[in-house]
């Protein structure tokens, strides 16, 4: 679900306006269960800070994982939580399974572990497994090429377990339940499945999220605040939370759903299945079908959405297209008479240029640690999402040049070569680029204001001038950390 999960841990991805785990803790509120451990590492203090101590009636605990370690090693991190037999559901699952019936199963096959199986349509996707009569897991193939699928009853990431499963498990180690556990417990016959007709979708994926989101409207009721104020036509099921307002000659047809305070100005129309979120203002005379945008987003006039999700707080100009399939990451901004082709994504805080047009991915660096004042620091190799990412402006089209810089040096050597129409992008008008990762991923305050003022000085200079002094002042600096830091065996 990348670019929605850089600003917003994915169990905390609005599905509804509401978040995808809520729907997972509601579901075994349901059917029982009173204690919860929701084991998280990336973003974790938001999932903590969104729903403290209790929730629905269940108590919830958030046990510390300093370290990823897989799907089946953060359970056995928690070993000492569970004396009896215990369920294990993935955070980004929506279903109605039955657990009281799935436990019932696990009770009477007598095994230490019992998989929820689906059947589906696209099984490479996901694990699939062949079945004794008896229900025992015979074969499992973790995603198996499209060619090498025998089977499509595949694992719904929703397990029962005994505690003595976990004995299997190795203690702070990377582990995973499919690729590691379950080939385990499979060799020793006390691995088993319960096929089931329930609704079940992944949501980590896009596919998944829109099967999920397809599902839950089609059960919706009108449900209208008494303090929305509709002008405009209403047709089917929707859902439109507090201070609601919806303009003259609009047109919804539902199932939709409209958070709190979303404005809809006059003469928009919107069709089913679309979600806006608190905050979200929909300028006159848009077109939104089937679209999802997170809360605060602001969408220009005359603008056309389809089947995509756009993610918190971007702001997309007037008469442009956004196609199907698109993902766009928070806090972007597109001007005017933008065109998002079908299946591409936007990483977040990135700013295309009016008249623009993106096909593909366009990605820009995300800062995932603290500024260090440290010269080793500004020399060490950078995580793949922080990278700096060359893309380049052809014609109309913003697109990715190919090239990726993962430390200074490396953004030395391609600087040499990239195209002159990247150099111009990254400073295009009031944008720097360059200087923002210097000051936020290298965190080298002296460099970062060099570039600026390059860029102050030669705005009106060839694209090759521009370089050449970047590349100068990049030398130099690159020499001075090193001088400062003298790291052991760096050349």
């Amino acid at each position: 679900m990348r670019p929605l999960t850089f600003s917003c841990p994915k169990p905390l991805l609005p599905l509804l306006n509401k978040p995808v785990t809520s729907y997972i803790l509601d579901h075994l509120s349901a059917h029982g269960v009173s204690e919860v451990a929701i084991t998280t590492n990336y973003l974790r203090e938001q999932i903590m800070g969104y729903y403290g101590p209790e929730y629905n009636g269940l108590r919830l605990h958030f046990p510390a994982e300093e370290k990823p370690l897989g799907t089946a090693g953060c359970v056995k991190n928690i070993e000492d939580f569970f004396d009896d037999t215990f369920i294990v559901m993935q955070g980004d699952t929506i279903t109605d399974v039955d657990l009281r019936q799935l436990v019932i199963q696990h009770k009477y096959a007598s095994g230490l572990a019992t998989i929820a199986a689906v059947k589906v349509e696209d099984p490479w996707n996901y694990g699939t497994m062949d079945l004794a009569d008896d229900g025992r897991v015979r074969q499992f193939h973790e995603k198996p090429l499209m060619d090498q699928c025998t089977s499509n009853l595949v694992n719904t990431g929703i397990y029962v377990l005994e505690p003595e499963a976990l004995d299997h498990v190795p203690k702070d180690t990377f582990y995973d339940f499919a690729k590691d556990l379950f080939p385990v417990l499979m060799d020793s016959k006390s691995l088993f499945a319960h096929q089931t007709d329930a609704f079940w979708a992944d949501v980590g994926r896009p596919a998944g999220y829109v099967a999920a989101k397809k599902w839950l409207m089609s059960g919706i009721k009108n449900d209208i605040s008494d303090s929305a104020q509709v002008e405009g036509r209403l047709e089917g099921n929707v859902v439109f939370g507090e201070n609601v307002k919806v303009g003259r000659h609009s047109q919804i047809f539902g199932p939709v759903v409209l958070g709190d305070g979303v404005v809809l100005e006059r003469g928009c129309v919107v069709g089913p299945y679309t979600v806006l979120g608190s905050g979200v203002t929909v300028r006159e005379y848009t077109m939104l079908n089937g679209a999802v945008l997170f809360e605060k987003t602001e969408i220009g006039s005359k603008e056309e959405v389809s089947d995509s999700l756009i993610a918190e707080k971007c702001r997309i100009g007037s008469g442009g297209v956004i196609q199907s399939d698109v993902m766009i990451g928070g806090s972007c901004l597109l001007q005017g008479n933008v065109s998002v082709i079908n299946g591409s994504r936007i990483w977040p805080n990135m700013e295309i240029t009016e008249n623009s047009m993106v096909s593909g991915t366009l990605r820009r660096f995300v800062q995932l640690h603290e500024i260090r004042d440290d010269p080793r620091w500004s020399l060490r190799s950078v995580n793949p999402d922080e990278g700096f990412y060359f893309n380049k402006l052809e014609s109309n089209r913003v697109m990715y040049t190919g090239l990726r810089a993962l430390s200074l040096l490396d953004f030395d050597n391609l600087l040499k070569h990239v195209d002159l129409s990247s150099v111009n992008y990254h400073m295009r008008s009031d944008v720097n680029d360059f200087s923002q990762w210097m000051q936020k991923i290298i965190c080298d305050p002296v460099l970062a204001e060099t570039f600026n003022d390059i860029k102050r000085e030669c705005s009106q200079l060839d694209a090759r001038i521009v370089r050449h002094r970047m590349i100068e002042a990049t030398n130099d600096r690159l020499n001075g950390l090193l001088n400062a830091a003298k790291p052991k065996g760096y050349v």
